[in-house]
């Protein structure tokens, strides 16, 4: 039996737009073609929290080689999702190689992060660190709990600038990865180019301090209406229950089981409406979690 709770799809079949003073702006993918030289970068660091055998992370392996001259990945030997930042303290961490500049390690997205950097590629450091394709969105409340998130926050508390990346579905046996493989390459390389304003993508002398976080929608690529920059969602998680059992050594196990409710999430520019007005949703996450209003 299964309890694991990923974010799940997202009712693109409707918009909620309201009758705020704010509307919700699409960027035509035009853009992403015309704005930019899609110029390599020397090195990319992957990872994820679906597992160093995840889909999604070979789905990433295919889109970073179209950024990157060399590609590095140091992903988690198992699932660990729901880990947001966490790191290992009280055991010791592996690292074994599974090919050439690809590792697992039996630690959380972001202890990948900290031995990549500070380890395995400490001598040759990669320019952007790439964390996904995740099974799943992550969006709205999600995020805060999303070891895909906080493996681009460590990144960026290192120094290292951090995109991660998310696919919805409607249908868990039939998640729609070309999709993702196919456009997420030009919105990445529009993020370098635009957003990260950096000139050859020298990070050297860059203060990081947020990462961004690209959710695709559940669409084929023919009905993409485009990408637009979004925030975060409120309110999305209902409940929270704990479901209880019984072992066959009669010990009582349990459970977390998430009970998601995007309907409620009405604000045009947040990212659940986006993706229900089947555009990419792109957003920023700080580093520093605090605000000054």
């Amino acid at each position: 039996m299964t309890r694991k709770n990923k974010s799940t799809g997202i009712n693109t079949s409707s918009s909620v737009m309201t009758g705020d003073a704010v509307s919700l702006k699409i960027n035509s993918l035009n853009l992403l073609k015309s704005n930019f030289t899609k110029q390599k970068i020397n090195r990319i660091l992957l990872t994820n929290d679906d597992g160093y055998d995840a889909k999604g992370l070979q789905v990433l392996l295919k889109i970073a080689h179209e950024i990157a001259h060399e590609v590095w990945v140091v992903a988690p030997s198992s699932d660990q999702s729901g880990q947001s930042q966490s790191i290992t303290l009280h055991q010791p961490l592996h690292c074994e190689k599974y090919q050439e500049r690809y590792y697992h390690i039996n630690g959380t997205p972001s202890d990948c992060v900290i031995f990549a950097l500070k380890n395995l590629m400490r001598d040759y450091p990669p320019q952007l660190v790439l964390s996904g394709v995740n099974r799943g969105a992550n969006v709205a409340d999600s995020v805060s709990f999303s070891g895909t998130i906080g493996a681009t926050l460590t990144s960026a508390i290192l120094g290292v600038p951090a995109i991660a990346l998310s696919q919805s579905f409607r249908n868990a046996d039939a998640i729609n990865w070309p999709m993702t493989e196919k456009l997420a390459s030009s919105v990445i390389h529009h993020l370098i180019a635009d957003a990260f304003s950096i000139d050859g993508f020298d990070s050297e002398n860059l203060s990081i301090d947020f990462c961004y976080n690209i959710n695709f929608p559940d669409e084929v690529i023919e009905d993409i209406s485009g990408f637009a920059f979004a925030k975060q969602g409120r309110g999305s998680i209902h409940d929270i229950n704990i479901e209880t059992y019984t072992t066959p050594r009669n010990k009582e196990c349990h459970w977390y089981a998430f009970e998601h409710n995007y309907s409620v999430v009405k604000e045009p520019l947040s990212d659940i409406n986006i993706l229900r007005n089947k555009a990419i949703a792109i957003s920023t996450v700080n580093v520093c979690r605090h605000s000054l209003n």
